[in-house]
């Protein structure tokens, strides 16, 4: 079982362990660990690497597939100590085997070839704050079955999980009773309470929507509604004075004012997801992209082709390619998650989870930062868009954005296959730091960016600011649709997936709601897993 890797780990901080590199040798591992003694696998931990090995850096860093087992908690990783953990520290066997030489690769590979096919329990794609909360409650939940998390970087949370407002939302804009309404409301609380137990860096700074005309203003009332019915707390109408003693350089006739939002350290939430998921008796797979999925004849599980993977450069590197089976998968791919629906057999287009992205550019303010509002400024949503807005951040700085431009999207097969754009292709290589996908940030948009907020921020210069940074995100609804989509949270059962679950197009709010979505998904593999 996957919670009995203990021994062939790493060396993270100065803690040593048995390296094994490549998807190959990953895999011997996890067939073997059920013939394994536990007498070999106490003596294969806090060995030093093999002679010749490089002592191990942080695994974010780490350019080669490998899994992180749990125990990996016990090490000082990044910082965070055992005891700090709430890890009890184990000796006696433990610290006896110091001397012990680990395990062969050709023991391993003699105990694989004897072992079964390695089974997961549940396989959950996708690293990023929705990915890593699912994985952390179903490893909270599954007692004698393992959860494998796969992530396709070196790095988890690489894609928009990082790159993007780190705002905690208050369900304001989302139509009553939609997933993103309900789950977004719960999120709020939970987010505020996680980063209290966990010393996460946040700030309950509140929200203003303003109208940047008349003919908006008009739109107060009903958007005020909206809010209320799906759920915001506190959210409520100021008129111009009041809004004036909030923010006295915001120019407004009146605004929503939603003192529930904030902003949060999303890196640091992500290592705290980690954290969680890895001491609670989850593994990690970093460089493993799934290219395949087969569903067996007549029983609910599925054989996995997994590729590991280069993603460092423009171009994609395959190392290796194995396979696994697992008797659950959760599909929280988010940039990919149409492209592992497509794997295994769902049509994205009968389905509706076609992905169209959008780019989402940020810039900096340099100056004049001493009277940009405290708080998040927000136009009102037009189109299914948030505009762009001010974001304060935890170290006394500012951004504005997200200014959105569509990706160009190609028909299906065009130029013999279809574009990286896409990103519901099942052949398709659209990654961050991918070729055809273009993350720049140019001088071109200052003016756009100004344009932008001059309405209700109307001393803003176009030398306050300077390109900073973009990230990409994954919405269901095309450009040429209004409004926005729900997201898609489903146990796909009724195409004759039992135990594949779907999440689809979970964009913003999805780092608000990640805990709560978490919860949910957990709950529904718990009670609909056959």
């Amino acid at each position: 079982m996957l919670e009995d890797a203990g021994g062939y780990g790493c060396a993270v901080e100065g803690t040593c362990g048995f390296w094994v590199s490549g998807l190959t040798m990953m895999m011997m591992m996890l067939r073997a660990l059920r013939s394994l003694s536990r007498a070999q696998l106490l003596a294969s931990r806090n060995k030093a690497p093999a002679q010749g090995t490089a002592s191990a850096p942080p695994y974010y860093n780490y350019s080669t597939v490998r899994v992180i087992p749990h125990r990996l908690s016990r090490v000082k990783a990044r910082g965070s100590g055992s005891k700090a953990a709430g890890i009890p520290r184990q000796q006696d066997d433990e610290d006896k085997s110091a001397h012990e030489e680990p395990p062969s690769i050709a023991s391993m590979a003699s105990a694989a070839t004897a072992a079964s096919a390695a089974e997961i329990g549940v396989l959950v794609i996708g690293g990023g704050a929705v990915g890593l909360s699912v994985a952390v409650k179903l490893a909270e939940r599954q007692i004698g079955r393992s959860v494998l998390l796969v992530e396709r970087h070196a790095k988890l949370g690489l894609e928009s999980s990082s790159h993007n407002s780190e705002v905690i939302h208050a369900s304001v804009y989302y139509p009553p009773n939609s997933l993103k309404a309900r789950l977004c409301r719960q999120g709020n609380d939970m987010m505020y309470a996680l980063c209290k137990e966990k010393d996460i860096p946040h700030a309950n700074i509140g929200k203003l929507l303003v109208p940047k005309s008349q003919v908006e203003l008009r739109l107060l009332p009903r958007i005020l509604a909206t809010a209320l019915a799906s759920g915001g707390q506190g959210v409520k109408l100021v008129n111009e004075d009041e809004l004036r003693d909030l923010e006295p350089n915001v120019n407004a006739p009146a605004a929503i004012y939603c003192p529930t939002t904030g902003i949060i350290d999303s890196h640091a939430l992500l290592q705290s997801y980690e954290t969680s998921f890895l001491s609670s008796g989850g593994d990690i797979a970093l460089n493993a992209e799934v290219v395949a999925i087969k569903k067996y004849q007549g029983f609910p599980a599925y054989k996995v082709e997994i590729e590991d993977v280069d993603l460092s450069s423009p171009n994609r590197k395959v190392k290796s390619r194995f396979s696994i089976q697992a008797r659950s998968i959760v599909n929280c791919a988010g940039l990919g998650s149409a492209r592992v629906a497509a794997l295994a057999g769902i049509d994205v287009d009968k389905a509706n989870y076609r992905l169209h992205p959008t780019k989402g550019v940020y810039f900096r303010v340099h100056k004049q930062l001493n009277k940009y509002p405290k708080m998040l400024v927000y136009p009102l949503p037009i189109n299914g868009s948030v505009g762009v807005h001010t974001t304060p951040d935890l170290h006394g700085g500012m951004r504005l954005g997200p200014l959105e431009t569509w990706f160009p999207q190609r028909k299906k097969g065009e130029g013999g296959r279809d574009s990286v754009e896409d990103f519901s292709h099942p052949g398709n290589e659209s990654y961050y730091g991918a070729e055809g996908l273009d993350l720049s940030v140019g001088e071109e948009m200052r003016e756009k960016f100004v344009e932008s907020v001059r309405p209700f921020l109307p001393f803003v210069e176009a030398t306050d600011i300077a390109p900073e940074s973009s990230g990409i995100h994954s919405k269901l609804q095309s450009e040429q649709e209004t409004g926005m989509r729900d997201w898609v949270i489903k146990h796909e059962v009724e195409r004759g997936l039992a135990n594949f679950y779907n999440l689809v197009g979970i964009e913003s709010p999805g780092l608000t709601a990640s805990p709560a979505i978490g919860e949910y998904v957990a709950q529904l593999v718990h009670s609909e897993s056959k």
